[in-house]
């Protein structure tokens, strides 16, 4: 069940398409927590994150598709932005190359160009989905 504690829809998701970074944590086979920045689109309800499918996010979302991403901002002391938590989906092979071409054609970005990691690096193979109108989503700070 949804929970949407923001004030003002439309200026939530303005700032979620005004950014392309943001961090996502994950919870390992373990119970560890693990958070790392990525960059993501944000379109029609959903982020996505291109990564590669051995990346500690993807083997985590694997066995636990609990999650959590922070997209926010920092200026003259004052913080704003936005947490989501909920359950993530995890796009591969044929599902991955249609999400591909799509986040191509809307955002310019040139994915096969991509590479993440520590060197060797690796190819983007994965995108992550999390559907912001299924998690709980906070607003933190003014969005003004």
């Amino acid at each position: 069940m949804a929970c949407f504690l923001w004030v003002d829809r439309m200026k939530s998701v303005t700032f979620l398409k005004s950014n392309d970074h943001c961090r996502i944590a994950t919870i390992s086979k373990d119970g560890y927590p693990h958070c790392v920045p990525v960059g993501y689109f944000y379109h029609n309800d959903i982020i996505y994150i291109p990564t590669n499918s051995k990346s500690n996010k993807v083997r985590n979302l694997t066995h636990n598709p609990k999650c959590c991403v922070i997209v926010d901002t920092y200026a003259n002391r004052k913080g704003r932005g936005i947490l989501v938590q909920g359950k993530a989906r995890v796009a591969f092979g044929k599902h991955y190359c249609k999400l591909k071409s799509k986040i191509e054609k809307l955002t310019g970005w040139k994915l096969d160009n991509w590479r993440l990691g520590d060197p060797p690096k690796d190819k983007v193979d994965t995108i992550i989905q999390i559907d912001t109108r299924e998690k709980t989503i906070i607003r933190i700070g003014d969005l003004c």
